[in-house]
C-alpha cells in the first residue's frame, strides 16, 4: 500500500522514476 515499500519489492519502480530525473538533467 505505501509507495515507499513497494519500490523496496519492484525493481521496476525504483529504477523508473530514479532514472527518469538523471536523463532529464544532462551533465556536463
Amino acid at each position: 500500500t505505501s509507495p515507499c515499500a513497494i519500490p523496496t519489492r519492484s525493481p521496476d519502480l525504483p529504477t523508473a522514476p530514479v532514472r527518469r530525473p538523471s536523463r532529464q538533467r544532462p551533465q556536463p
